[in-house]
């Protein structure tokens, strides 16, 4: 849309990337995270890494702080396009997300404004560019809702424009050779109620809110194996789950529970242990967006009680067979740090293991090839500064008082001092 491009260049002139400081800089007095506590230590950094010291033309005082590394949002959609990119990023960087997974970015203007995304005044984004859906699936119902509350008539084949459409393994494979060689960091395919899937397409109320069939989804993965592509699933129920893991996906996308829908019982979201220990023993990791049940829950408070207790029995599972959590909370306007909260009122995670899952984890997972989500020599210099210690409060997360992104101080809320040599 001709308003997303002008938005989009209004947003590489105020967010260009920025050199790395040619500073070395010394931060003294300060606590860091060494992944179960905090050690008081100095750190330097230059050329927007940490490095082993040396002369510093600069020193910041954390006065006796708490660092940790940049935050990590694994699954949300604010920054997917260069709209809701300008008017959000900034967002992110003052709660000290510092990356972000934006996973079904198909907007074909999202690539103009990558500059953005490189720049100081937004986080690092992985991008699923690649989104699979059928063509009753979603996310089409939430499109075509977006598009009449905002009063656009909008044809079909404009609301899937960037979408692979396919109802059946042929359509993915006649189509997919247009889509392999699109720049994207995953691969994204719908899955709900996928054992049912043929029977839901006919049904006029779920139009806009299905998913591809497991043929399609079973056919999927080797394409994307042969291109050297991660495929992410979102699914729905236990089934979904299962069926995610035999076809032998990498990562999946909501943990099922996290609504309950009206054709569906509580039993069919909870996940047997078999499928489970089998995704530990793939390496699939999990990205349980527990923070998006509030969107369900608004509408049926009633069905708390059954999400809450399916949350609880799906991540004590997890837990047993170690399957890699991930941090994301498909929240629209929301970040990490609703997850994190979400998370933390199960009573089933230590704060050490929240800040770790989302920060090391997460950021890793989006990122393998860059030293991210880590404080030791040689890492990225991207953390967030604290007054106090978040291991004994984790509401402390949404207040840093100094973010550095790359060797770049972004945020600084003038609780550090600050002496050029």
């Amino acid at each position: 849309m001709k308003s997303s491009s002008v938005v989009c260049s209004l947003a590489l002139l105020i967010g260009v990337a920025q050199p790395a400081s040619a500073d070395t800089v010394r931060y003294t007095n300060g606590h860091w995270f060494g992944g179960d506590t905090f050690v008081k230590r100095d750190v330097t950094v230059r050329d927007g890494k940490i490095v082993a010291g040396g002369p510093a033309t600069k020193t910041v005082d954390l006065r006796g702080g708490y660092v940790i590394p940049g935050l990590a949002e694994a699954h949300n959609h604010n920054l997917q396009n260069c709209y809701m990119a300008a008017q959000m990023a900034q967002g992110y960087i003052k709660r000290g997300v510092l990356y972000s997974a934006q996973l079904f970015a198909t907007d074909p203007a999202s690539l103009q404004c990558s500059a953005l995304f490189d720049s100081r005044t937004a986080p690092s984004t992985a991008f699923a560019r690649i989104g699979i859906t059928s063509t009753t699936g979603h996310p089409i119902g939430i499109a075509r809702a977006g598009a009449k509350e905002a009063g656009m008539a909008m044809s079909f084949d404009e609301l899937v424009e960037g979408m692979l459409i396919a109802d059946s393994a042929s359509d993915l494979q006649r189509k997919w050779p247009h889509f392999a060689t699109t720049r994207t960091d995953f691969v994204k395919v719908v899955l709900i109620d996928a054992v049912n899937g043929m029977r839901n397409a006919k049904r006029p109320e779920l139009d806009g809110f299905n998913g591809v069939t497991p043929d399609v989804l079973s056919a999927l993965v080797p394409l994307a194996r042969s291109a050297g592509l991660r495929v992410v699933a979102h699914v729905d129920t236990a089934a979904d789950f299962r069926l995610a893991v035999e076809a032998g996906v990498d990562t999946i996308a909501h943990l099922p529970g996290y609504r309950i829908a009206k054709n569906q019982r509580v039993d069919d979201y909870r996940l047997s242990d078999k499928v489970v220990k089998s995704a530990a023993v793939k390496g699939v990791t999990v990205i349980p967006t527990m923070a998006a049940s509030a969107y369900h829950l608004a509408a049926k408070p009633g069905d708390g009680p059954a999400v809450a207790g399916l949350y609880a029995e799906n991540l004590r599972m997890l837990r047993k067979h170690k399957v890699r959590l991930l941090t994301g909370s498909d929240r629209f306007e929301g970040s990490v740090l609703d997850e994190i909260n979400a998370l933390a009122a199960t009573g089933l995670f230590q704060p050490a293991e929240l800040i770790n899952m989302s920060t090391v984890a997460t950021a890793q997972w989006m990122f393998p090839r860059r030293r991210v989500g880590c404080l030791e020599l040689g890492c990225e210099a991207s953390f967030n500064l604290y007054e106090q210690n978040p291991l004994q409060d984790l509401a402390r997360l949404s207040a840093p008082v100094l973010v550095v992104k790359q060797g770049d101080m972004v945020i600084n809320t003038g609780k550090v001092s600050s002496l050029d040599h």
